[in-house]
């Protein structure tokens, strides 16, 4: 728990991304067994993530500003739209999907000021190629999930 890696939503971005699709094949029983994982990947993650949080909240606040990290946490938005739109398409309940993204829409504007903030006003920071990484597209991806999520509703 204490070198969870903030990235490590991807998990369950990926069984969600997989689960849609084999609903698009019309696999009704893969993406509802995705789906199933998926939500208890996302409880653990969450459970974790929170229990990382409160006992080792400098590690947090330490990945956040991390240029190398930091970004990592957008895949908690992009999970929490995913797992939205696998409750609209897979158990009909629009209610829970709106719940979802609407969390991830709240993760992404936080997450959103918070990082990109921090790395801006940041003294130190680290040379262009040890601070970017293809991570940082997660960024780019979680706000598409937020809009695909809204175009699904």
């Amino acid at each position: 728990m204490r070198n969870l890696p903030p990235a490590y939503f991807a998990l369950v971005m990926a069984t969600g991304i997989v689960s849609v699709a084999a609903l698009s094949f019309h696999l009704p029983l893969i993406a509802k067994a995705l789906f199933a994982i998926n939500l208890i990947a996302y409880a653990v993650l969450i459970v974790l993530t929170a229990l990382r949080a409160a006992i080792h909240p400098r590690l947090i606040f330490g990945d956040l500003i991390d240029h190398r990290v930091g970004p990592g946490f957008f895949t908690l938005v992009a999970s929490s739209c995913l797992i939205g739109v696998q409750f609209l398409m897979i158990s009909g309940s629009q209610i829970v999907a709106v719940v979802f993204l609407g969390v991830g829409a709240a993760l992404w504007v936080g997450l959103t000021y918070t990082i990109f903030v921090a790395f801006t006003i940041k003294r130190k920071k680290p040379r262009l190629q040890r601070g970017i990484s293809g991570l940082w597209l997660v960024a780019v991806v979680a706000a598409t999930e937020v809009d695909a999520a809204l175009a699904a509703l």
